[in-house]
C-alpha cells in the first residue's frame, strides 16, 4: 500500500507460521467484486509480511479503514482476535468482520471480539454488509450467511440460505 493511502476496507490475515504461504484468494474474490462497485479495498497479508502489533496498529492509523475484514481458520484464530481488539482500540468505529471456517462453525464465541461473521462463502455476503453499512446502518437482518451483534449487544444469526458458488468466474479478480 502506499504512503497515505486512504481505504475504505482492509483485508488483513493474520500471521500464521503455516508450512507454505498461501494467498488470500478470497479477499481477492471479494476485492474485485467491491472495486467494480467503487469502494477502496486493500489486502495485507500478516503471514507473509509479518508486522508486529505495533506496525500493524500504524498500518490501520494510516490507511483509516471503516470496515476491517479478518480470515481466521482455527489456528489463528487468537491471532485475529489480537488484530481485532487492536483495530477497536484504534478506532471503535472501524466494523469487525469475521470469516473462515472457524468463525463460521464457532459464531457465538466469535461475535465477542467482532461485530459481523460471515458464514460460509462471503463473495456474495460481504458486499451486502458493506452496502448497508456503508448507507448508514449496522442493522444487518436479513442478510443471508451473517450473523451480527446490534447495538445493545444482542446477536442475531441470520440463515445460511445460499447455494455454494460452484464458479466464481463472475468475478474480474481472475
Amino acid at each position: 500500500m502506499a504512503p497515505g493511502m486512504k481505504t475504505d476496507i482492509l483485508f488483513i490475515k493474520p500471521d500464521f507460521k503455516d508450512i507454505a504461504v498461501i494467498p488470500p484468494l478470497g479477499f481477492g474474490y471479494m476485492s474485485a467484486i467491491l472495486r467494480q462497485k467503487g469502494i477502496r479495498v486493500a489486502i495485507h497479508d500478516n503471514t507473509l509480511l509479518n508486522y508486529d502489533d505495533a506496525r500493524l496498529g500504524n498500518l490501520i492509523s494510516e490507511v483509516r479503514p471503516r470496515i476491517i475484514g479478518l480470515y481466521a481458520a482455527t489456528p489463528m484464530i487468537h491471532r485475529a482476535e489480537g488484530i481485532a481488539r487492536l483495530a477497536k482500540s484504534i478506532n471503535s468505529d472501524i466494523l469487525l468482520v469475521l470469516g473462515g471456517p472457524h468463525p463460521s462453525c464457532a459464531v457465538e464465541e466469535t461475535l465477542r471480539f467482532s461485530d459481523v461473521v460471515v458464514m460460509g462463502e462471503g463473495e456474495e455476503t460481504f458486499p451486502e454488509i458493506t452496502e448497508r453499512f456503508f448507507g448508514g446502518t449496522r442493522d444487518f437482518h436479513g442478510i443471508c450467511g451473517c450473523a451480527f451483534k446490534d447495538s445493545r449487544g444482542t446477536v442475531t444469526i441470520n440463515p445460511p440460505c445460499r447455494s455454494r458458488i460452484l464458479t466464481i468466474c463472475r468475478s474480474s479478480f481472475i
